[in-house]
């Protein structure tokens, strides 16, 4: 016997192993992150099978702003079957479980990001449409390096070097650039400081001035880094990147989805369970939500 509900006390473990058993990529580290910090009981759907969770998935709250309307969105998150349960069709009988429960509780988008190619097609059978434009990645050689001065940009490693009143002024100038964006993912403060935690936990930094902000990861090269978000005014952008190569010591920097590169593909999806509404798929999100 099969039955669709939310997450409680009684499965964590269970959801973790499983977790353990279809992304065996993942650390131990981010395990436990994910599972502390992100995972919610309320927010998780599972269908079980003998009471035993078989397949689950987390619906994550966010909001989706479009011009001046902003609508609230789900973001599915860790979708995995147990790999003795696969192939009888029991994550479509959850996505469309969960479609149900947005129309119920007035969530008109959810949206999520394949982790494999062949994923899209699975999930375009649930409803879903490729959304979320990517641009070409851009690699700039730093030939000046420059050491700031008066410390008008920080770097930072760990959450611990960012205080409550560091990790304010960071996420505003956060929202700032998001905010002008005409249709872009939003995130609340909690939310943000999850995804420094994760950017951490890939030996990641983040590097702040007084109105610039970015997140970088180590290159494949020695000497290089990787902007996974960068967000500056374009007048001041080379000065920004001179001034992270002079921290980190790197004179290739390659910036991910690059404001000045092309469209190059899509790379979510997002379905409607609200038929009235029309959502353009050309929105901005976040390159390390997934």
């Amino acid at each position: 016997m099969i039955r669709f509900q939310y997450g409680e006390d009684q499965y964590k473990e269970t959801l973790i192993e499983m977790w353990r058993l279809c992304f065996p990529d993942s650390t131990q580290n981010f395990r436990t992150f994910y599972f502390n910090k992100v995972y919610r009981h309320e927010e998780t759907l599972i269908l079980t099978e003998n009471a035993v969770p078989v397949a689950s998935f987390q619906m994550i709250p966010y909001r989706i702003k479009i011009a001046n309307k902003i609508y609230p969105a789900a973001y599915i998150s860790g979708v995995m079957t147990h790999p003795d349960f696969q192939g009888k069709g029991y994550m479509g009988k959850l996505l469309n479980y969960a479609l149900e429960e947005t129309k119920r509780k007035n969530i008109p988008i959810t949206f999520l990001i394949p982790q494999e190619e062949q994923l899209f097609n699975f999930y375009a059978k649930h409803g879903y449409q490729k959304a979320f434009p990517w641009n070409s990645d851009v690699t700039t050689e730093i030939k000046e390096k420059r050491k700031p001065e008066n410390n008008d940009f920080v770097q930072y490693k760990t959450m611990d070097e960012i205080n409550s009143e560091g990790l304010r002024a960071i996420y505003s100038i956060y929202s700032q650039f998001l905010n002008k964006k005409e249709k872009v993912v939003i995130k609340t403060m909690r939310q943000f400081s999850n995804i420094l935690e994760d950017l951490f936990l890939d030996n990641g930094s983040v590097f702040a001035g007084k109105n610039e902000i970015t997140f970088a990861i180590p290159g494949a090269k020695g000497s290089s880094i990787v902007l996974k978000e960068c967000f500056c005014d374009p007048d001041t952008k080379n000065d920004f990147l001179s001034a992270i190569a002079g921290i980190s010591g790197k004179k290739e920097i390659t910036e991910l989805n690059s404001s000045s590169g092309t469209f190059s593909h899509y790379w979510g999806m997002i379905r409607l369970s609200d038929e009235s509404i029309t959502i353009d798929k050309d929105i901005y999100m976040n390159t390390m939500l997934n």
